[in-house]
């Protein structure tokens, strides 16, 4: 699995992460990736009617991240928390699990 991600960079210095639709993103090889962060707690927070958007909340002891699946003209995944210590920590175990690159 070879996936391109695209880091969007905030004005905060802190960043989302977002992969089209088309990359095939798996969330739970995903979360098999990253699972040294041990996630604690898992919940969806937002789900869509047919579902056109899916927003799950994972929580680890750094603090919480989100995954946003939407399969409308705007399909894809984001992956964002407000928490840059977590999210560069995501970032750095995507990049070196092998399966994704940086477009």
């Amino acid at each position: 699995m070879d996936i391109e991600i695209v880091k969007i960079e905030k004005e905060n210095g802190g960043f989302s992460i977002w992969i089209d639709r088309e990359q095939d993103f798996r969330r739970a090889e995903f979360l098999k990736e990253i699972s040294i962060l041990n996630i604690d707690e898992h919940q969806i927070i937002y789900e869509s009617f047919c579902p056109a958007e899916i927003i799950e909340k994972y929580s680890t002891k750094i603090g919480d991240f989100f995954i946003s699946q939407e399969f409308d003209e705007f399909a894809g995944t984001t992956i964002y928390s407000k928490n840059a210590e977590l999210m560069n920590k995501l970032y750095k175990l995507m990049l070196s699990s092998g399966n994704y690159q940086v477009k």
